[in-house]
């Protein structure tokens, strides 16, 4: 019996380590050979890709959802999310686009070269950020901020808007979920440039 336990731990010992390299000859041979069947066959990242992924800790398309308390889907897309090397805590988005949508079908779409954001709900939006809405309604800015737990957002300085019939030059910008959809404010030196003529044909 003795002898039995001796030859099953060695057997044990033995697999332990010979799966894993039988794993990893198994794998070495699939990249070997879809290396040479061309390159759509190919894994999507470079050595040095994969290199600088593991590097900066970069997470690469994700993506977030969820639902304010009206009921409207928050959604949030990015290319890449990474801490910030500054400021390990904070998280640095690229390429970001979110979407608002009532269960109505009412729709906001956001867009900015990069987001960043921290434990809170709060997502600072930043570079050629545009704000884009079911209604016609385009506004664009330096900044802004998403609350993504109540779907509201505030520009982060002065906002140019393309609105139904004109434009609008103003200091700061929010949205805000209202009993019957989205209401946009405009505050601070506000002025409008009326165009009578928008929306009709020639």
């Amino acid at each position: 019996m003795a002898t039995f336990d001796n030859r099953h731990s060695r057997q044990v010992a033995l697999l332990k380590v010979a799966l894993p390299l039988i794993a990893l000859a198994i794998l070495s041979t699939l990249f070997l050979l879809a290396d040479r069947r061309g390159s759509g066959d190919r894994i999507p990242y470079s050595q040095l890709e994969l290199d600088r992924i593991v590097a900066e800790q970069r997470i690469s398309n994700p993506n977030y959802s969820g639902v304010t308390p009206e009921g409207d889907a928050v959604t949030l897309a990015s290319g890449s999310v990474r801490p910030d090397p500054e400021s390990p805590e904070e998280m640095i988005a690229s390429d970001l686009i979110g979407t608002i949508e009532t269960p109505k079908g009412e729709r906001i779409l956001l867009s900015a070269e990069t987001g960043s954001f921290r434990s809170g709900s709060d997502v600072n939006l930043t570079g050629d950020v545009r704000l884009r809405s079911s209604a016609g309604y385009r506004v664009e800015s330096d900044g802004m901020v998403l609350d993504a737990e109540t779907g509201t957002v505030s520009s982060d300085g002065a906002i140019t808007a393309i609105v139904p019939p004109g434009r609008i030059d103003a200091a700061a910008m929010t949205l805000t979920r209202g009993a019957d959809g989205f209401v946009l404010r405009f505050t601070g030196g506000t002025k409008l440039l009326y165009y009578p003529d928008a929306g009709k044909g020639d």
